[in-house]
């Protein structure tokens, strides 16, 4: 029997699909569904971007004036990079908040969410061995770079690493 479920979400299609189904599972068996989301790191789309803006899922800091040029070229890096983290953290929360709406909507009664930065699939490997997870469902794409590709994709990594039942949803 089923009494804890792990899902895995980047709010790809794939992913879609494989909540639908940790969804109606963790209902029928009345489960606990955790639902996992790893930080997309690497290049973030300008529409991305452009999109936590005007959904306003950040908020910006006043800029203090700059009065050094060298100073301020000193501290764009690490501004972009927070800048980043932000937008990062608000899909998170966005992607997140709407896959558990999605499983209460299919009678899931227990819902915990998760946001965690690493490499994926050694994370969700990691939380199910901690949580103690009974199945790990994940779809079988997401929205990872071609360089996922030949590195082998995260479900395949889960399935194989994993000390639990692997579910992968085409």
């Amino acid at each position: 029997m089923l009494k804890k479920i792990l899902v895995s979400t980047d709010g790809s299609d794939h992913a879609g699909k494989a909540l639908a189904l940790a969804s109606d599972l963790a209902a029928k068996y009345g489960a606990e569904l955790i639902i996992l989301h790893v930080l997309l790191r690497g290049h973030l789309p300008e529409e991305l971007r452009r999109l936590v803006e005007v959904e306003g899922l950040i908020k910006h800091p006043a800029k203090p004036p700059v009065t050094e040029v060298p100073m301020a070229m000193a501290m764009a890096p690490a501004q972009t990079e927070t800048a980043s983290l932000q937008v990062l953290n608000a899909v998170a929360e966005q992607i997140v908040e709407n896959a558990a709406h999605v499983a209460r909507d299919h009678g899931v009664e227990t819902v915990q969410t998760l946001i965690e930065d690493g490499d994926a699939a050694e994370r969700i490997i990691d939380i199910a061995e901690r949580k103690g997870v009974d199945a790990i469902i994940l779809g079988s794409r997401g929205l990872g770079t071609l360089k996922g590709l030949l590195l082998g994709s995260v479900s395949t990594k889960v399935a194989q690493h994993a000390h639990c039942t692997c579910i992968t949803v085409k």
